[in-house]
């Protein structure tokens, strides 16, 4: 009886630690349905092999991503968990080369280190939030710090795999590319011109190849919209507090407490150039890796139709913060230094819990499950909205039989990956529906009606 009672004791507290975990911790987001473009990365790396550079030439971003997810796909599986566990692992890898960035340029011992800097990169919220969504943008993070590790032990090798391989991840590695050529022509890196230009003469002439058939794919016509607002000057002077907390440009967001934080941050990176001149190649490198991606997203931002301001393409300039703060932090005396720590932990976990708590993505998967329970494999699934189109395909039993409704093919904005659907999508009148199949409708507010076969 006592070990009957240990063993349902035990179970209780499994029971009440996983549902702890899987609902109050960034762990929410690992289990939760595909939003929009998770279902578009699961749908591409599905496709055939030459497919996928084509698919994503038209889609405006480069292929490896989806290359690798695709052979992540094949050893693991294309469950949310499976797909996602690879941003996971480059979430980790990001931490560890933070970690080996402090310890070989910072001379930090990496025992003391790893216990601070682990949390800190768990709490920090950008960072957390792309850790466990099946995109690319942790790995452009890996790419982007990996990169500054390169430059500043004047690894060549290393250096021009880290671009070639982000560069073909995301087109934001481009910025972190134009910062680091800006600094070597000022003479602010270990390399010389000529060496900075021979090791990446062969990443430059492949990044470049790409960008000429991506070109020629969609003929060089820009996407008709974007969805995310033109950032304010403001928005520029808080964009270290942005680039932590994953916020995005919002009107009604609260100026003077965001212009503290960004202060705040001013502060102990001015420490960290009061106090470590022996290093300033390496300061150099970080500083402007943090300050100078924003400021061109912003300027491109501004000056044309076509917004980029936002936390996921600027994590390039995420982890140089930390790491910046990190090293300017170990410059204050110990109490100072347990205090900022203490803060700096504070905010983050903060900004996290709220994340956690009001950043869901929609529950299609149970939606279309609960269809599923009156309905048969030869039944046909519409979708009122094009965002829901790419989710329901990976839900429902054939993604052929889900079409969109009461939407023209001109009219799709191409952002929401409008390169993998195709214009039959939307052909409702060929739908190929016989007794006794079924047509469901799905609407924007998630209100289900079986309508009549002849539409």
């Amino acid at each position: 009886m006592l070990f009957l009672l240990i063993f349902s004791k035990i179970d209780i507290l499994m029971l009440w630690l996983s549902t702890w975990l899987f609902t109050k911790t960034p762990l929410v987001w690992f289990v939760e349905s595909y939003w929009r473009d998770e279902a578009f990365s699961n749908l591409l790396a599905r496709q055939p092999w030459l497919q996928i550079a084509h698919i994503t030439a038209l889609d405006f971003s480069p292929p490896l991503y989806y290359y690798l997810l695709k052979l992540w796909m094949l050893l693991f599986g294309s469950s949310e968990i499976a797909t996602r566990s690879f941003s996971l692992l480059c979430f980790v890898l990001t931490l560890f080369v933070m970690v080996e960035c402090l310890v070989f340029i910072f001379r930090f011992r990496s025992r003391d280190i790893s216990p601070v800097l682990i949390p800190l990169g768990l709490l920090t919220p950008v960072l957390a939030y792309y850790a466990f969504e099946a995109r690319g943008y942790t790995l452009l993070a890996l790419c982007a710090t990996t990169s500054i590790y390169a430059l500043c032990t004047k690894s060549s090798r290393l250096y021009a795999l880290t671009i070639l391989v982000g560069c073909l991840t995301h087109y934001s590695m481009i910025f972190v590319v134009i910062t680091h050529a800006t600094l070597v022509l000022l003479q602010q890196t270990p390399f010389k011109l000529k060496e900075y230009v021979r090791m990446c003469t062969l990443p430059w002439m492949i990044i470049l190849a790409w960008m000429i058939y991506a070109s020629a794919a969609h003929q060089g016509a820009p996407p008709a919209s974007f969805w995310i607002p033109q950032p304010q000057l403001t928005d520029l002077l808080n964009t270290p507090e942005i680039l932590l907390t994953g916020r995005e440009v919002s009107p009604t967001s609260v100026e003077y407490v965001r212009s503290l934080t960004s202060l705040v941050y001013i502060v102990i990176a001015g420490a960290l150039l009061h106090h470590a001149r022996e290093r300033r190649n390496s300061i150099t490198i970080l500083t402007a890796s943090v300050l100078l991606p924003p400021v061109l997203i912003f300027f491109i931002s501004y000056i044309s139709l076509i917004s980029l301001f936002h936390p996921r393409y600027m994590i390039v300039s995420t982890t140089p913060l930390l790491i910046l703060l990190l090293a300017s932090i170990k410059s204050y005396r110990s109490l100072h230094r347990i205090m900022l720590v203490c803060w700096l932990a504070l905010f983050l976990y903060s900004s996290l819990t709220h994340r956690i708590k009001h950043r869901h993505k929609d529950d299609l998967r149970s939606v279309i499950y609960s269809i599923q329970l009156y309905s048969s494999p030869r039944d046909y699934l519409y979708v009122t909205s094009v965002l829901d189109y790419h989710p329901a395909q990976i839900y429902w039993y054939d993604k052929d039989r889900v079409k969109i409704l009461g939407e023209e093919y001109r009219n799709i904005p191409s952002y929401v990956g409008k390169s993998l659907i195709d214009q039959s999508a939307l052909d409702t009148s060929s739908t190929d529906c016989k007794d006794p199949c079924q047509i469901f409708v799905l609407d924007q507010s998630r209100r289900l009606k079986v309508m009549p076969k002849l539409l």
